[in-house]
């Protein structure tokens, strides 16, 4: 469901976020950048890299193995130059690394809980959480995986923590499996959210209620709000044109201030900027879709798998926010305490 800066309208690298509530797709939104440290005794110690094979910069290539003249231990060289460990690392913490401890923190205390349940988790629960992603981007596997390497590009979320990712999905699942209920007033619930009225909107998500004010008043003046989602919207669907799946008032998974905001719409109609959680959001009504007349008989068993997988991902939510809330680290290594309180902010 995995830091949310300021979002300039075109200057700066998005960070998207997705405005439904899903543990497996929420830890990604944090994710700014890839840092895998290693080491953290001190910022000359990090991973000794392996010598890159000599494609014409002999000079480069030797010097990577070995501590450069500045001191430190090399991590690349072109030329004559090289770059240490010690010269990066405080721009890869400013970068990263309140993600990385809260990654690595978080980690620590589920694997603690699963140990304490005498639970575990395997290689075949991974790949579940693989799978339950890719679902919930879209049903066509092709555009979901396609949709999965944009988030990842973005997020930078290499092979490593990909993995770490959904390892830690599937511990937070297997924590609160025993916490499912399934009840006869869910069932009806969840069968209403699958097979009752809709609505299809597109969604503008920035940081500001300045940048949205804007956005509205382009919208105003004739700008088309799917270019202006594409060009400015934080949120995962932005690559849709600001198009999500079809929304049902009475589905948890949407943040209520979204529900309520789009159920206020006459089609057409676009909503005034709405806060919803920390961002300022733009909502375009574009379509009411009728119940498809499937009956709760008739779809019993898939209404109490996905009624069963709702209840899995606030729960984990609700989990891993508790956990992270008990983090209040100490601080070895210069620059993490100041890259920690800023991510706090």
């Amino acid at each position: 469901m995995i830091t949310d800066g300021s979002h300039a309208l075109s200057e700066r690298p998005r960070c998207t976020r997705d405005l439904r509530i899903r543990p497996t797709l929420r830890w990604c939104w944090p994710l700014s950048a890839a840092l895998l440290l290693s080491g953290c005794g001190g910022p000359t110690q990090g991973p000794r890299p392996t010598p890159a094979e000599n494609r014409g910069s002999g000079s480069a290539a030797a010097t990577l193995a070995r501590p450069s003249e500045s001191g430190g231990t090399a991590v690349a060289g072109w030329h004559d130059r090289t770059v240490t460990w010690q010269e990066i690392s405080p721009a890869l913490i400013e970068l990263g690394g309140a993600t990385a401890l809260r990654d690595a923190f978080l980690d620590q205390r589920i694997a603690q809980a699963l140990a304490d349940r005498s639970l575990t988790v395997d290689q075949a629960q991974v790949q579940r959480e693989r799978d339950h992603l890719m679902a919930s981007l879209d049903p066509d596997p092709i555009m979901a995986e396609r949709l999965l390497q944009t988030i990842r590009i973005r997020q930078g979320l290499g092979p490593v923590r990909f993995e770490a990712l959904l390892r830690r999905n599937a511990g937070l699942r297997a924590l609160v499996q025993p916490e499912v209920r399934i009840t006869a007033d869910g069932i009806q619930r969840q069968h209403e959210i699958m097979h009752g009225p809709t609505r299809l909107c597109r969604t503008i998500a920035v940081a500001s209620l300045a940048q949205a004010e804007e956005l509205r008043r382009q919208l105003d003046a004739g700008a088309d709000f799917a270019t202006l989602a594409v060009r400015t919207s934080s949120d995962a669907s932005a690559a849709r044109g600001g198009l999500l799946p079809a929304v049902s008032r009475v589905d948890p998974t949407w943040p209520e201030a979204f529900r309520d905001a789009l159920f206020a719409l006459s089609p057409g109609q676009v909503s005034p900027p709405t806060l919803v959680d920390r961002d300022y959001v733009l909502i375009r009504f574009e379509e009411e879709r009728p119940a498809d007349g499937v009956t709760l008989a008739a779809s019993r068993d898939q209404v109490e798998a996905a009624l069963r997988q709702a209840q899995e991902r606030v729960l984990m939510e609700e989990k891993a926010r508790a956990y992270l809330n008990e983090i209040k680290p100490n601080f070895y290594h210069e620059g993490f305490d100041a890259a920690w309180r800023r991510s706090e902010m």
